[in-house]
């Protein structure tokens, strides 16, 4: 496969930009406070033992949601700058960043997909840059400015081979096939990008298993929105509020996630 193959081939599967902004902000409350990941996290691990960052290093956040990931390399680099769709995500970042009194994190509200990366000053810019657990990497295009911004290191990091007890079967309500919403193509692609570009990417994986608990309010806005964003829905979401309401428990709406969390990165 050539560059141009997988460029036609890797494409954004996203029918509505709205839908995908009001899932995530829905979702914002849920990550408003965070604890500040620790460095058994595989994200630090590998730029701790690749010796990705020094003092002077500056740093791209791609879909960077509250900033948490900034937040916690923070101390380890001259400047972060962290871009995210959701604005409540922004918004809550902003608050912790300053409440932490960490000066050298910038949070911004985009969206990779439009972002102007020579309009802005992005490319080649960064030290590193990386996109962890975040859609904002969803096609060859965003994939390839990730890689044009950074000067030194990249690192995608992607829940593959991922069930979901509940949205895996509201996905088969609707009749969206895993392909149309899966991610581990992204993965594939963006090895194949990086190795037909000269570059020698490495991956590592980690098994992970992760306990989801909603209520009904934030389920909907987070399963319906989902599915809104690859399929417009009429009658089917009546009947995607009734499902939820089934999987009520003391109210609320609680899920196992199982997945390989697959580390991409590579230097230049």
């Amino acid at each position: 496969m050539t560059l141009d193959e997988i460029r036609i081939n890797w494409t954004n599967k996203c029918k509505d930009r709205k839908a995908a902004v009001e899932m995530w902000d829905s979702m914002a409350g849920q990550f408003k406070i965070f604890e500040i990941p620790q460095n058994e996290n595989i994200l630090f691990k590998i730029i701790e033992r690749e010796n990705m960052l020094q003092s002077d290093s500056s740093v791209l956040d791609v879909g960077c949601g509250t900033g948490k990931y900034s937040a916690a390399l923070s101390k380890k680099v001259l400047s972060i700058t962290g871009i995210d769709l959701s604005s409540k995500m922004i918004d809550f970042g902003k608050e912790n960043i300053e409440k932490l009194e960490i000066k050298n994190v910038n949070l911004i509200c985009g969206d990779w997909n439009e972002w102007d990366i020579i309009e802005n000053g992005y490319e080649n810019r960064f030290d590193l840059v990386f996109a962890h657990m975040t859609p904002a990497i969803s096609d060859a295009g965003t994939f390839e400015k990730m890689i044009r911004c950074s000067k030194n290191y990249g690192i995608v990091v992607k829940p593959t081979r991922r069930t979901d007890e509940i949205s895996d079967e509201i996905m088969k309500m609707v009749e969206l096939d895993r392909n149309t919403y899966g991610r581990d193509e992204s993965i594939a692609y963006a090895f194949s990008m990086l190795w037909l570009m000269g570059y020698q990417p490495k991956l590592e994986y980690e098994e992970q298993e992760w306990n989801i608990k909603k209520s009904f309010e934030e389920a909907c806005g987070m399963y319906i929105n989902r599915v809104k964003t690859y399929k417009n829905l009429d009658k089917e979401e009546d009947k995607i509020k009734q499902f939820l309401k089934s999987k009520l428990k003391d109210g609320f709406i609680e899920e196992k996630v199982n997945t390989t969390v697959s580390v991409l990165y590579w230097r230049k």
